[in-house]
């Protein structure tokens, strides 16, 4: 991802920073260039290792130009993801053979924007989520394609979930504070537009975790 300001200037569309010339620099910032054209001198930062910079002074007829494919990424830099909250239902300890319904808090799974804007341009990137990956601690792995559904009072027990959902087959016991650790990866597109543009960058993940005890169930004799 590339900011687009530094302590070197504005990044241009080339990936390069350019900040306005001083008499610092060694050269007259009023100077006309080759030619005698117009314009403006500048100082350009390239690199792709901060330890490997290379600096030079560049005669621009006008301000190098951001383009918006350059602000995306910069859109997306800014992006908040929301922490992941998971839910197994029924609540408390998950019994063994039985159901269990897994779902993410709703703050979880939402849309997430942010802006980038430099004079006369600004895009917009959008973090949509598209899939729950959930580690279920016993070797199982789950995708959901959405938050899951919760489990409300009065539904069967017995009952799988609709949509996303787990029945462990052995308890959580001899595992480290007996439960097993979920671990569920939330995965995000990110879309951009802007500026008479439109495309997409690299998507985002967001984890979260929670442990679960599962127990065997226990019949009563009578």
């Amino acid at each position: 991802m590339i900011p687009c300001h530094s302590a070197d200037g504005d990044v241009g569309a080339d990936g390069c920073y350019y900040r306005l010339a001083t008499a610092n620099d060694g050269i007259d910032p009023a100077a006309p260039g080759p030619g005698g054209g117009s314009g403006v001198w500048y100082v350009k930062t390239c690199s792709d290792n901060p330890n490997l910079s290379s600096q030079s002074t560049v005669f621009l007829p006008t301000a190098p130009v951001v383009t918006p494919q350059v602000l995306a990424q910069q859109a997306r830099s800014m992006l908040t993801l929301p922490r992941v909250v998971v839910s197994l239902n029924p609540a408390g300890d998950q019994l063994v053979n039985l159901p269990t319904w897994l779902s993410l808090a709703g703050g979880s799974w939402a849309l997430q924007s942010a802006t980038a804007a430099v004079p006369g341009l600004s895009v917009t990137a959008t973090a949509t989520p598209v899939s729950a990956v959930f580690q279920m601690g016993d070797g199982s792995t789950v995708m959901c394609t959405g938050p899951g559904t919760p489990w409300q009072p009065g539904v069967d027990p017995a009952a799988s979930s609709p949509d996303c959902g787990h029945r462990y087959t052995r308890s959580s016991a001899g595992q480290p504070g007996s439960a097993f650790a979920v671990t569920v990866t939330v995965t995000w597109n990110v879309a951009w537009a802007g500026g008479g543009a439109a495309g997409v960058v690299a998507g985002l993940t967001t984890v979260g975790v929670v442990a679960v005890r599962v127990a065997e169930s226990q019949a009563v004799l009578t």
